[in-house]
Order: structure tokens, then sequence, then C-alpha cells
């Protein structure tokens, strides 16, 4: 084998090998992110949690479904969300006629030790039937875990007019959830995306050029 055959040879294996870990980054950044989902069920309505004055202003839903939703992992410094969905499954035997109380829903993630948005409380009226859905931006800076906790709360705002006494917020359920985030070689999606380019270019062009 001439000389020339043989620098051919190995211009081909390195391009080659250019573009597979070029390929391999890049497919590292957009591959989607496994999701993962719990659900908590409570019937009643969570009667149990509940003081007759909070019973009897939640009477019109039978049971409510809460599920959290969030990635399997996430890559580091790339947004990914993590979801709170809340059906309220009502009951018309239990309907009130004349209720004094507005239900609200109330959510918040405490998230220590990753960027997430919104911070605090979110809160939204809830009326029997509803399906309501919260959802948070999470961004990890580096890769490892951490644990929070997913909150939802049932508030009872008196109605305008009404003698109802003021009642404190129920909260219903705190869901723990894990995140893990991980890196590719040391890298975030950006420098992962940036090498695959170069690793595709590279690769193409070694195989352009003509010894």
């Amino acid at each position: 084998m001439s000389r020339w055959s043989k620098a051919a040879q190995f211009k081909k294996i390195l391009a080659f090998a250019l573009m597979l870990a070029g390929f391999v980054c890049l497919a590292w950044t957009v591959w989607p992110l496994p999701q993962k989902s719990q659900t908590l069920t409570l019937t009643g309505p969570a009667a149990d949690m509940m003081d007759e004055a909070q019973r009897q202003a939640a009477a019109g839903i039978k049971s409510w479904r809460i599920t959290v939703q969030k990635p399997s992992f996430l890559r580091i410094d790339e947004a990914t969300r993590v979801s709170l969905t809340v059906e309220a499954v009502p009951d018309p035997s239990q309907a009130l006629l004349e209720p004094q109380y507005q239900l609200e829903a109330e959510a918040r993630c405490d998230l220590v030790g990753m960027q997430h948005t919104p911070l605090g409380d979110i809160q939204t009226a809830l009326l029997p039937g509803d399906t309501l859905h919260f959802d948070w931006q999470v961004t990890a800076s580096q890769p490892g875990s951490v644990t929070g906790v997913v909150w939802f709360y049932l508030d009872f705002v008196p109605l305008p007019g009404s003698q109802a006494k003021v009642l404190p917020p129920l909260p219903l359920s705190a869901q723990e959830i894990t995140l893990r985030s991980v890196s590719l070689a040391g890298m975030n999606v950006a420098q992962a995306r940036l090498l695959g380019l170069i690793g595709l270019i590279s690769g193409f062009g070694l195989l352009a050029v003509k010894l």
C-alpha cells in the first residue's frame, strides 16, 4: 500500500470519527427527555382533612386527582418543565344552593438547588369539574440531584356580602420530586451543540479534501 493510499485511508477514518462524535453530541442535545408522573387521588372530598365549614364549602367536589409530571432527567443549562394537573371531579348530588365561599386553587413548587419560575404561590379560581394546570420552568446549572416538593392548597374565600368566617388554606397534597441533571463529558447543551456542529463540518470538510 502506497504512502498516499494510507494517508487517504487515515483521512477517511478521521473524518468518519469526527462526524460520529458530532452526531452523538447533537443527538444528545435534542433527544426528547423521558417523563415521569405521580398521581394522588383524594375522595370524600378529602373530608378527613377538613373541618365542618371546609367540608360544606367543598361539598360539590366528589374527589381530587392530583398529578405531578417531571422529566426523568434534565440537561444542564436547558430549561425544562415540571407540571401539576388538578382535576376536581364534581358531585352533582351535593351541589350547594347558597354557596358562602369561592374556592381557589393554590400551588407552589419548593425546589432548592435549581432555578425555577414562577416563584411563590400560583392562585386561580376553582369550580367543581375544573381541570387546572400549573407549570414551572426549571433549569440546572450543574450536574447532580435535588429534591423538592410540589404543594397544592385549597383556599376558601368568603363571597362578598356573606357572613362566612375566614378559613385557613387547606394543604391537600405535598408530593416530593427528585430532579437529576446531567452533562455530556462536562458540557452543557450549548457547548455540546457547538462541538457537534464543529465535528460534522470538520468531518465533511476532510472528506471533500483530495490528497
